[in-house]
């Protein structure tokens, strides 16, 4: 059976490379959550290219840091809020590929509060 070429469900290949991407990367990050179940994880939004985390406070990156490493990024501070996420990726699968995971949080701006950890996990 051809997939549907026409209309508004139309199927291409690059849709159903998409989800297959989708799904290897939900399936990777699956497999590390179950693998270190320690590991906060509040939302998980997986897209093609790369897995997000979203997790409910700042120290919450310290298990990611501890576990997988990488490198925490700062946005711009907005109306007092700066969004940090840790850039790291899972373990290697047997292929050598590797699924990048960004691990997010939402830290009001000049608080003290971080983990040292975490603080000096960002990139200068």
């Amino acid at each position: 059976m051809s997939p549907n070429t026409t209309g508004p469900r139309a199927v291409t290949d690059e849709s159903i490379e998409a989800v297959i991407a989708r799904q290897r990367n939900a399936r990777a990050v699956e497999l590390l959550l179950n693998e270190h179940p320690t590991l906060p994880a509040r939302t998980i939004v997986t897209t093609p290219d790369v897995v997000h985390v979203i997790v409910a406070d700042p120290d919450d990156l310290e298990p990611w840091i501890a576990v997988r490493g990488g490198e925490v990024h700062v946005s711009p501070e907005w109306e007092d809020v700066q969004t940090w996420t840790l850039h790291t990726t899972t373990e290697p699968a047997t292929d050598g590929s590797v699924t990048l995971v960004r691990v997010s949080t939402v830290v009001v701006a000049r608080v003290e509060g971080v983990l040292p950890e975490v603080r000096a996990a960002v990139s200068r």
